[in-house]
């Protein structure tokens, strides 16, 4: 019996571990700020946590899901083809994959 190897590419599992390490990287920007507004530094913090240098990453990747979406819906709402819908959801999905996989990078 095999098993499986590669990247799971579904929508609903690559949306939810999006927005897992969303939160998980909005932690982060908060205890980094928090640290910075005490006047001490956040280079320990980062370094125990490399993934946390991504929050600024994280969130123009949330403000393109956001327009993303906001495109989605006018297609929808205006009956553009199914084609075209499908292409918006694809680069939406695409998004969350690269995202999930620059944050996964840097948690090993």
């Amino acid at each position: 019996m095999g098993h499986f190897c590669g990247r799971t590419d579904s929508q609903a599992a690559n949306s939810g571990r999006f927005y897992k390490n969303l939160t998980l990287l909005n932690e982060h920007e908060n205890e980094i700020k928090g640290l910075q507004k005490e006047g001490r530094s956040a280079s320990a913090y980062i370094q125990a946590n490399p993934e946390a240098r991504l929050f600024q990453y994280a969130n123009r990747v949330e403000r393109n899901l956001r327009e993303l979406k906001r495109r989605r819906r006018e297609l929808v709402e205006k009956g553009r083809s199914k084609e075209s819908v499908k292409q918006v959801e694809t680069r939406i999905n695409e998004l969350m994959l690269q995202f999930n996989e620059r944050v996964g990078a840097l948690q090993k």
